[in-house]
């Protein structure tokens, strides 16, 4: 087909914008496409990225000379995970499939090296803003997260930012690890966590992890003020290397722009305005604990050239490019906003058992069930499920059918019903109970902090039952509305746990059995669904 020939503005440098460049260079010779990054070529932010099989598989399929240089430039290792706390560790694996990690400077010489190839001219140190490039058919916004092209029509885009509740701080060091490890540590002024990743190499990634109140009572919040573009906060250097010498080993951590921040989750109303289009962290961002934003942004580009080099009219391709791909980045936020969650969270789980601690953390997107992460590493569930069945001896097909004798409650299964006043029962007995009704199921949002500090302030008798009723439509995203929550108020009130589910819905059995083995729940008050929904 005869194409119409374009000039194609992509302002942003990094592997959404360089991707999407050799794309439309390789499918449509004839049309101008340049690149404008800020940095220069050489520069960069961060260490060694992640890409799984979801990630490569698309390259692949489009560009097998680009996936052939990944490769030969990565680092591939096992699915392998680890936890490790308190002198202790638990591994699990993911089955056959590896990670192929590459340092993000490699990354992107090679994004740049193709897209040049493809002939696309790419401009290197130059700042630009829409009037530089309105003379273009296409602008592509793929300039991140704080995006300045797409800040010019915010009231278009209506991008909402969303700061995290913890702080992060990426940086690298010459360890050599064979898998993904997750290391907690405890110091007199609180928690942290370190993501440690292989990414070139001797060389690993690490992304260390705590709250504000942490950092400040570290008197270390402050060190990131006045810091420029680049520099690197080497006071939390040296205080992180000295809480984690045992796991570095004596080697020093490599930063580069390493200072503590809020991780930004970003949306959009909409993706493209005129004939201007977001793209890869200018649209939307997720969480890094789950590895997808190299992988969205590849995603995005590989949609976004082929809608493009279909469609004449470029509103009909950012059309169809943000049909297809806004339910899956939905999709992966939800998921990723979880995990965020649990990281967020993780300082309430480090008494758990490490066999639980582990399930606990593979089962937080909602994503993977207890049955479903025994098909990858059955020793996991089968250590999670001894600690949930106790001394007594005692096993059965479901942990639904467990008994309970703890947190001042003694029942012979977890499954209770509403009695005819609704009322909480066990067979005959009626239960003590306190009925929690909620318009918001963010464990961590606002309403969730306003109920736990109102709930510490009330006496109740021991062995009362929360009992939430979570919204017909709740706003935060997973598999059983409430569980989440749930968990936290466990956690922190130390209280038994009622969530309502349909136990004969299979999906919600599986969930509640999850729920069950990793102590997000005690019991469940048994609802049967009809065709509108849960039955009230």
């Amino acid at each position: 087909m005869q194409r119409k020939r374009r000039k194609v503005a992509i302002v942003g440098g990094g592997p959404a914008g360089l991707f999407l460049a050799r794309l439309l260079g390789l499918g449509a010779p004839g049309w101008d496409i340049t690149v404008f990054e800020r940095s220069p070529a050489d520069a960069t932010y961060g260490f060694g990225i992640g890409l799984g099989p979801q990630a490569l598989t698309p390259v692949e399929q489009v560009d097998a000379a680009t996936y052939r240089a990944l490769l030969s430039a990565g680092h591939s290792h096992p699915s392998t995970q680890r936890i490790v706390n308190r002198g202790a560790e638990v591994s699990w694996g993911w089955g056959d499939w590896s990670t192929l990690s590459i340092a993000r400077t490699t990354l992107l010489a090679i994004l740049q090296r193709q897209a040049s190839q493809a002939g696309a001219t790419l401009r290197f140190e130059t700042q630009v803003s829409h009037d530089d490039v309105a003379g273009a058919d296409l602008i592509v916004a793929a300039d991140g997260v704080n995006s300045a092209l797409r800040g010019q029509f915010a009231g278009e885009f209506q991008p909402r930012l969303v700061p995290g509740h913890a702080r992060f701080y990426w940086c690298g060091a010459p360890v050599p690890l064979r898998g993904a490890v997750f290391a907690f540590k405890e110091s007199e002024h609180g928690a942290f966590t370190t993501h440690s990743y292989p990414y070139n190499g001797g060389m690993a990634g690490f992304m260390f992890e705590t709250d504000a109140g942490t950092l400040r009572r570290a008197g270390l919040d402050g060190e990131s003020a006045g810091l420029r573009p680049g520099e690197s906060d080497q006071r939390s250097r040296r205080y992180l290397e000295d809480l984690y010498a045992g796991m570095l080993g004596g080697a020093e951590i490599a930063t580069s722009n390493s200072r503590w921040t809020a991780f930004p989750v970003l949306t959009n109303k909409v993706w493209h305005a005129g004939n201007i289009v977001l793209l890869g962290d200018s649209a939307h961002t997720a969480h890094p604990s789950i590895g997808s934003g190299t992988r969205m942004a590849m995603e995005d580009a590989v949609t976004l050239a082929a809608a493009l080099l279909e469609y004449e009219e470029p509103v009909q391709a950012f059309a169809e490019y943000e049909r297809l791909r806004r339910p899956k980045v939905e999709s992966l936020q939800a998921a990723a906003l979880g995990s965020q969650r649990w990281w967020e969270t993780f300082r309430r789980r480090l008494d758990f058992p490490l066999d639980v601690l582990g399930l606990h953390y593979t089962t937080r997107t909602g994503r993977y069930s207890a049955r479903r992460m025994a098909d990858h590493d059955p020793a996991l569930v089968r250590g999670a499920a001894r600690h949930y069945w106790g001394t007594s001896g005692q096993t059965g097909d479901s942990p639904i059918d467990a008994p309970l004798a703890s947190a001042g409650l003694s029942l012979p299964s977890r499954v209770l019903t509403a009695g005819p006043d609704q009322e909480l029962r066990a067979g005959p007995v009626t239960l003590a109970s306190r009925s929690i009704p909620l318009l918001d199921t963010d464990p961590e949002g606002a309403e969730a902090d306003e109920l736990v500090a109102a709930l510490r302030t009330e006496t109740l008798p021991a062995g009362t039952i929360l009992r939430l009723e979570p919204p017909a439509h709740p706003r935060f995203p997973e598999s059983l509305p409430g569980v989440m929550l749930a968990d936290r108020l466990r956690g922190e009130l130390n209280r038994p746990v009622c969530v309502p589910a349909d136990v004969g819905d299979p999906g919600d059995r599986e969930t509640i059995e999850t729920g069950l083995l990793t102590r997000r729940i005690d019991v469940v008050e048994h609802r049967p669904r009809t065709r509108e929904g849960m039955r009230p």
